[in-house]
């Protein structure tokens, strides 16, 4: 531990970007390290006192046991008789150890210092976190173990390995694999990079001694070292006001933590907004700093941001595959007394998909369907470097927010809805079912098929925010959805660009005729030339002349090597079962890389008509 209390006190010393502004409030409660009794450590309530320096703690609770936390019936005693420091689980314990090691009187841990089964109390301190880590003065995260019982000690491969003497001034060894702080954290490699609660925590402190399970490293807003002293560098803090510049950087930076967070794990759903409530305060305060007042948050959203951050989709391919792997799905016990029957055996597939894919929609209502937060794991967002403005086709008429207590309103919330206006096409026929297919290998799979028809003209496929829930509710029926235009970007292609997070992968686009057999797809899947499609005919119905321009690119001239693409996106709206003139969110998708694609959707919306719209 020793060069761990050399890193802190030179962050301490000579990091003026490591302090912290004054902080508004202390947490309700810290653990006293050095007081009555050598063995014992003490709750203490923090009444009457304005500064004091305290570490936290960032970990796993992990599953099973829960141990020593503290609740209602026991909150006096620990105040007066302490906690036997051998009675704690070893992970607190070791932080204990910790924290006195490093000259520290107070420690913050979340089992402790909040009353487990007090709602109010939990949501108050909740409602802190951001002061609360941003105000310790180190944050002591035990990233390599998975529970509470793991501890924070372990062998380090990393700090063991060994360093070879020059001779004649050459040295010749072994290369040798190290992977820094952000790859070990972008790869999911601790434990503790898949637990959301822990993202805020890191992001918000100022100083963080990480306990992985190849050694220690130190992460403060100047520099990250490493215990094997093969990483010295600066340090990127997300958060830091000075980075960001202007708000729409402070937006994109969101949504990169959006998409972080989502790809990791909750034990509880509830928690989704709650895990995050610290962050959304950072950035507030960001916010202030820059612009003078803050932005409007909507359950996971920023209202001046709106159209890019409705427009969230479902997971690229590598996003739920690691999602998958770090949170496998309880699969269907196997029958080994299945029948052979053919369409029993496409039955028993169905069924056992279904079972595996049901896991994308939380079991009780954690969000609105517009939010990202009402669904499980990962999601992704259109974006391009270098950036691209979007034209909003949409105006936010009125919002409604109930939170679930007034004392945390970043919190849970009972219910939320937007009204929107904007360009609507209505009357597509929605269909949805589970397809049958071989692999090359020969083994079969099923997969959901989301598609629309529009006018026996138009056929649109996408991926919907939850595939298997929309084949329960809407398959074996034709059910007609709404699409909402939400915005546009124009981006120039004759110039080095890098698109990530769009949903070509899931979208097939294309023109469709009517024959005996039924629609016929006429597209390829979206690969129809331009001059095959058939353009509207001129007796129809006029195009507004805003709409006009979302399909119709012209070049301009100015960059005549170069060629604009626009990408559009839309909402897949249905009408609410239980509410008359609300519709709830099925999914989003993007278009514009082909022609035919913004030939097609003309089509779609000729008819459209802005209107209102309300969305849970």
């Amino acid at each position: 531990m020793g060069i761990a209390r050399n890193w802190l006190e030179n962050c301490r010393k000579n990091h003026p970007e490591c302090k912290v502004a004054a902080i508004d409030s202390l947490p309700a409660r810290l653990i006293e390290l050095r007081a009555k009794e050598p063995n014992h450590v003490y709750l203490r309530d923090t009444t009457g006192l304005i500064s004091v320096d305290y570490a936290a703690l960032s970990y796993c609770w992990g599953t099973g046991e829960k141990g020593v936390e503290t609740v209602t019936a026991k909150l006096h005693e620990f105040q007066g008789e302490g906690l036997v420091i051998d009675d704690l689980p070893p992970t607190v314990r070791d932080a204990v150890r910790v924290a006195e090691t490093l000259g520290l009187r107070y420690l913050w841990i979340d089992r402790l210092c909040i009353v487990q089964d007090d709602e109010e109390d939990w949501a108050r301190e909740s409602s802190k976190m951001c002061n609360i880590y941003e105000g310790a003065v180190l944050t002591i995260s035990a990233d390599g173990s998975t529970s509470v019982w793991d501890g924070i000690f372990r062998y380090q491969d990393y700090a063991a390995m060994e360093y070879q003497p020059f001779l004649k001034g050459i040295l010749v060894t072994e290369r040798q694999r190290h992977k820094d702080l952000e790859t070990h954290i972008s790869d999911k490699t601790q434990p503790l990079h898949v637990r959301a609660w822990a993202l805020q925590e890191r992001l918000m402190s100022r100083r963080v001694l990480h306990f992985t399970s190849n050694e220690l490293v130190w992460e403060c807003n100047r520099r990250c070292e490493c215990e094997c002293r093969r990483q010295s560098e600066s340090t990127y803090r997300r958060l830091d006001p000075r980075l960001l510049g202007n708000m729409d950087k402070v937006f994109s930076e969101w949504r990169a933590v959006v998409m972080d967070y989502t790809s990791r794990s909750l034990t509880k759903d509830s928690d989704k907004f709650p895990a995050l409530s610290g962050l959304v305060t950072k950035f507030q305060n960001s916010m202030r700093q820059m612009a003078g007042s803050s932005d409007t948050y909507l359950a996971g959203l920023w209202r001046s941001n709106l159209v890019d951050e409705l427009a969230w989709k479902t997971p690229t391919t590598g996003g739920r595959e690691t999602w998958l792997r770090n949170n496998p799905p309880s699969l269907p016990a196997s029958d080994s007394k299945a029948p052979e029957d053919d369409a029993d055996r496409a039955l028993n597939l169905v069924m056992r998909q279904m079972t595996i894919n049901d896991w994308r929609r939380p079991k009780e209502y954690v969000a609105p369907s517009w939010s990202w937060a009402s669904v499980r794991g990962p999601i992704s967002y259109l974006g391009c470097v270098p950036p691209a403005p979007v034209k909003s086709y949409i105006d936010l008429i009125k919002t409604n927010l109930t939170p679930k207590s007034k004392l945390e309103p970043n919190g849970q919330i009972l219910e939320a809805s937007i009204t929107l206006r904007g360009y609507v096409a209505r009357d597509l026929q929605l269909s949805a079912v589970q397809g049958i297919y071989t692999a090359k290998d020969g083994t079969d799979f099923a997969k959901e098929i989301v598609f629309m028809t529009a006018a026996d003209e138009y056929f649109l496929e996408f991926a919907p925010d939850d595939p298997a829930g929309v084949v329960r509710d809407y398959g074996g029926d034709i059910y007609s959805v709404a699409l909402l235009l939400l915005g546009s970007r124009d981006i120039l292609l004759g110039r080095p660009v890098m698109i990530s997070g769009v949903s070509l992968e899931e979208v097939r686009v294309s023109k469709v005729r009517k024959s005996s057999l039924g629609l016929e797809d006429s597209g390829g899947g979206g690969s129809l030339p331009a001059s095959e499609v058939e353009k509207p005919s001129s007796d129809s119905a006029e195009i507004d002349q805003d709409l006009r321009e979302v399909f119709r690119v012209e070049n301009d001239g100015i960059v005549p090597e170069g060629e604009i693409t626009r990408w559009s996106s839309y909402l897949v709206l249905a009408p609410c079962s239980d509410r008359a003139n609300t519709y709830v969110r099925l999914g989003c998708f993007d278009t514009g890389l082909r022609r035919v694609d913004r030939e097609v959707m003309e089509g779609v919306f000729r008819n459209a008509k802005r209107e209102e719209i309300i969305i849970v």
